[in-house]
């Protein structure tokens, strides 16, 4: 046992760290899908470089990340935020898309599925950046930073 100020801490378990012992980690070593086959494409040594680097392609968020989205945005809080915000309910419709696209990818390796999870992807990121920033940036400070504000000069 070690021991840092007041607290004991046990000594680390002899078990790896990729096997925690929870449902994730089961899941993890018993899933069976493209990717395994493509980790063991490539670890054959496969001589079509071009069939492993079409099929290798992962979804640019994992399917739990997709789930978690969608559980968020079903969420009374954020529906009670959204109302509030913008006067109707959040559309959670494309998460749930999402998510069953990449399911689909997962358990077929459709290329169907593939490319309309890329496509919502760039919807995705070219709707972030459509808004410009509310502040301009500046390279340096104003010149006149260190004299009072024009408030606190008038109050005095």
């Amino acid at each position: 046992m070690s021991r840092v100020g007041v607290f004991t801490f046990p000594p680390p378990s002899p078990i790896s760290s990729n096997n925690r012992g929870d449902s994730y980690s089961r899941r993890k070593a018993t899933r069976e899908g493209p990717r395994d086959r493509d980790e063991a494409a490539m670890a054959a040594g496969s001589s079509s470089s071009g069939d492993v680097a079409a099929s290798s392609w992962r979804p640019p968020r994992s399917c739990d990340v997709y789930r978690a989205e969608l559980r968020l945005c079903r969420s009374l809080s954020n529906r009670f935020h959204h109302v509030y915000t913008y006067g109707e309910k959040p559309d959670c419709s494309p998460w749930g898309r999402d998510l069953d696209l990449c399911h689909e990818w997962e358990r077929t390796g459709n290329e169907l599925a593939k490319e309309a999870l890329r496509a919502n992807e760039r919807n995705r990121v070219a709707e972030q950046h459509k808004h410009p920033p509310v502040w301009k940036l500046r390279s340096r400070p104003p010149e006149d930073w260190h004299l009072p504000l024009a408030d606190e000069a008038a109050g005095k």
